[in-house]
């Protein structure tokens, strides 16, 4: 009895462990890439029309970077105030690792606000 408590302590850190990796929207990072990499998939309503992987390590380093500076300015701010326009059913989602730090992000078209921060981070990964 006195071993069960530490037991299921075990498996509580395991499955918390097992949980936290998977953020991200449960895409892997691209076999061989290095430890910061990306997945965006480019969605119409909820049809996939492109998805790109970035290995941060490698190649598209210079996308992550652009990407990691501009991070801060997709999320909306609780207070924020939109117009409401609707921009359509696009949507670009973001998930992986970078700069060692878990990547989870969707951007819309719903209104306003969306559709400007959808756009740059558009010509970013489009750059």
């Amino acid at each position: 009895m006195l071993g069960a408590p530490r037991g299921l302590a075990a498996l509580g850190a395991a499955i918390a462990a097992l949980a936290a990796a998977g953020c991200g929207g449960g895409e892997p990072a691209a076999p061989g890439a290095g430890a910061d990499a990306l997945t965006v998939r480019h969605l119409n309503e909820d049809r996939l029309v492109r998805r790109d992987r970035l290995d941060c390590a490698g190649p598209d380093m210079t996308r992550c970077q652009e990407i990691a500076a501009l991070l801060p300015t997709l999320r909306p701010a609780p207070d924020e105030l939109c117009t409401e326009i609707y921009g359509g059913p696009q949507r670009i989602a973001v998930a992986g690792t970078l700069d060692g730090r878990p990547v989870d992000l969707l951007v819309t078209r719903r209104n306003g606000c969306e559709i400007e921060r959808y756009d740059r981070l558009r010509r970013v990964l489009d750059g």
